[in-house]
């Protein structure tokens, strides 16, 4: 009987262990989606600059890779086991990169402190996060995009994109996709801001002096 006993205790242990979730953390990327940035954007020919793609500075709260949650107006949390395989500082910027390296915009697109750039790409993200609001899940992205002229070291042009995006699912990887969507978007909307401003050349005044340009 004792050979029943302990037959008993090792099924129970062995069904026991079987049973048991394992938790493993998640990790998510923001990516360039699959369209044709040449479609989006309104662009005849390349302009003769070349501009580099940097860091994006990040609001301290958005700036780690555990992906935030919004559940009050000035609640937020963290995720433990869904988080950014890179941090939205650089995964942004890279992003904003490859579309514009393959719209093929400019003469060259740089990633990171070259000494050949006449603009720079930089921005800042004021939140990256998810809202939980009434039991639905929404992505929310507040970014500005800035296009600095290297010589004078003055943004000449700035774009604020905020939206916030209703999930079809409470799933990660979906708000994963959506964030990447929007950030997507408000890239494109940024480019062709600049496309036009570059056309028309319109950042000096009487002065010779930089002039912002704020766009919403």
């Amino acid at each position: 009987m004792k050979w029943i006993r302990v037959l008993l205790i090792f099924s129970f242990i062995l069904v026991s262990g079987c049973s048991r979730k394992i938790m493993m953390r998640k990790y998510y990327i923001l990516e360039y989606r699959d369209f044709s940035p040449q479609e989006k954007i309104k662009l005849d020919n390349p302009f003769e600059y070349n501009v580099d793609v940097r860091e994006f500075r990040v609001a301290k709260a958005f700036e780690q890779t555990r992906i935030a949650l919004r559940s009050g107006s000035n609640e937020l949390n963290y995720y433990f086991y869904h988080q950014w395989a890179v941090r939205p500082s650089t995964a942004v910027a890279e992003v904003v990169y490859d579309i514009i390296n393959k719209a093929d915009i400019f003469n060259k697109c740089f990633r990171g402190y070259s000494t050949d750039a006449d603009f720079l790409i930089t921005g800042e993200i004021l939140a990256i996060e998810r809202i939980e609001s009434k039991k639905k899940g929404y992505a929310h992205l507040n970014i500005i995009f800035n296009f600095v002229d290297r010589n004078s070291g003055r943004s000449v042009l700035a774009h604020e994109f905020d939206r916030k995006v209703k999930l079809a699912d409470r799933k990660m990887n979906t708000f994963a996709h959506v964030v990447s969507s929007l950030l997507c978007e408000g890239a494109i909307e940024f480019i062709n801001r600049v496309v036009d401003f570059l056309n028309k050349r319109g950042y000096l005044n009487e002065t010779g002096e930089g002039r912002t340009i704020i766009s919403r």
